[in-house]
């Protein structure tokens, strides 16, 4: 019944949670059919929202790495024609050369 500033901020962080938490049963899904996750790399614009970091390490349980690249299509890109030119053998290589490392946002 509320209505006003206070009703869209409630209906925000609401959405924020639906989102980790949905996130948060895949990933405890497939640690009960014995997959072991205990970090998620993320990139783009989400990352600019603290909140939203800080409600997905908290729900899923899992540290939050950041990537050092703003714009992470172009990087990978990049990286996908570093490996076809043959100038990176594969993908992991390429990846270890070429992707920084930013920010970990830490579980609570």
């Amino acid at each position: 019944l509320e209505r006003g500033e206070n009703q869209v901020a409630r209906l925000y962080v609401a959405a924020l949670q639906a989102i980790a938490f949905g996130t948060g049963h895949m990933i405890e899904t497939r640690r009960e059919n014995g997959h072991t996750i205990t970090r998620l790399t993320l990139c783009g614009g989400a990352t600019h929202n603290p909140l939203w970091l800080r409600e997905y390490a908290d729900v899923t349980g899992c540290d939050i790495h950041l990537m050092q690249e703003e714009d992470a299509v172009t990087l990978g890109a990049a990286i996908s024609g570093a490996v076809a030119s043959g100038a990176w053998g594969d993908f992991t290589s390429a990846c270890k050369a070429m992707v920084e490392a930013g920010e970990i946002i830490q579980v609570n």
